[in-house]
């Protein structure tokens, strides 16, 4: 993700995981009552079943802050504590709102440069062209629940008057695990309007990213610029044809590790692995001619910052959907497919890429395509 000023910011076999019912309500990060019903104090939608657990967060742009194993831990960055603040602590969704990092997955729209710049509901914004803070509709937004069982969940946003899209996501459980989730983008305006879909799921900045590309030329990467001179671009490499950044505490005399990667991948697959788990982020693959010039259809975006002895980090896991123009009330869909799964392997980037090679030849299971 580009920002005028960045905030701070195992194929192995799978364990057997502990039934649903054993889980206790620390686990679920203070879900209420166990058979998964919203806790209204607190404001966390729970989904559940024996392999996987998911909590997202109607009231701020219906995003995702829990995704783990039963008896596993949060892959997603995002700080528990913002999960039961009171509803005056929210950031309200107005034009002028600024940002709040609640972090975990949310979808903002593409491309950056016209965020501000197809509105009137903030002039200051469109005359600088500003390509921050994202639409505050989308991403502070109250969403509806419109359906509702233990295992899925339908949400409807607002229509924002900042990109003319009212976002409804979809997120469902697989009974073996797999987490399917589908955000629709409806064009609310009575003009059309062009716009992508740009799902976005946050991780630490220390967590390791992969995604499989044919070759160098599908990858471009972006450090800071040279007025940023506390910075450095985060190191980054090929291994056995995946894209990997390799992040590490600033050397002495810089603060901050940085780097954008703009990616063509050549396969449905993007991954983050934490020290116990593997991420597998599914999807379908689009040609570099339907995506928005600006963007690629996956971006990483890594950052790890020391401030004064005070260590922050961010991995964004990002893809776009194709680039279209939209007539008034025409939607358009992306699909991700999201599997946690543990990692015996050893902590290197041969091992890990061996372990998706495996994933990829497997394929996604029955009808597991998006």
């Amino acid at each position: 993700m580009r920002r005028a000023a960045s905030g701070g910011f195992r194929v192995k076999l799978h364990r057997l995981e502990l039934p649903a019912l054993l889980v206790s309500c620390a686990l679920l990060a203070g879900c209420a009552s166990p058979d998964a019903r919203r806790s209204p104090a607190r404001g966390l939608l729970i989904l559940r079943n024996a392999k996987v657990v998911v909590g997202i967060l109607p009231e701020v742009g219906g995003r995702v802050v829990l995704l783990k194993r039963p008896a596993g831990h949060n892959v997603l960055k995002s700080d528990s504590a913002l999960w039961n603040e009171r509803r005056a602590q929210r950031p309200v969704a107005t034009p002028d709102a600024g940002w709040k990092a609640y972090d975990g997955q949310i979808v903002w729209v593409g491309p950056q440069s016209a965020w501000w710049t197809d509105q009137d509901a903030n002039p200051k914004r469109r005359e600088q062209k500003a390509g921050w803070p994202p639409d505050p509709y989308l991403v502070y937004g109250q969403f509806e629940v419109v359906e509702r069982t233990e295992t899925s969940v339908r949400l409807v946003g607002p229509e924002s008057p900042v990109t003319g899209v009212q976002l409804t996501k979809e997120i469902r459980l697989e009974p073996d695990g797999r987490v399917r989730y589908s955000v629709s983008g409806r064009n609310s305006r009575d003009r059309a309007i062009a716009r992508d879909l740009w799902p976005n799921l946050r991780m630490s900045g220390f967590d390791r990213c992969y995604v499989p590309v044919a070759g160098p030329d599908a990858v471009r990467v972006e450090g800071p610029t040279a007025a940023q001179k506390n910075r450095v671009t985060v190191a980054h490499r090929l291994v056995e044809g995946f894209f990997t950044f390799a992040p590490e505490l600033p050397n002495a005399g810089k603060s901050w590790q940085m780097a954008k990667a703009f990616i063509q991948p050549n396969a449905g697959l993007m991954a983050g692995f934490t020290a116990e788990d593997a991420l597998l982020i599914r999807f379908s693959p689009v040609p570099k001619d339907r995506i928005h010039p600006d963007q690629g259809q996956i971006e990483i975006f890594n950052s790890v910052r020391n401030r004064d002895g005070e260590v922050t980090s961010l991995l964004e896991l990002e893809m776009h959907s194709p680039f279209r123009s939209l007539a008034p009330g025409e939607t358009i869909t992306v699909q991700q497919i999201w599997e946690v799964i543990p990692y015996y392997g050893r902590q290197s980037d041969r091992a890990r890429t061996a372990f998706l090679r495996d994933c990829l030849a497997a394929g996604p299971k029955e009808d597991g395509a998006p």
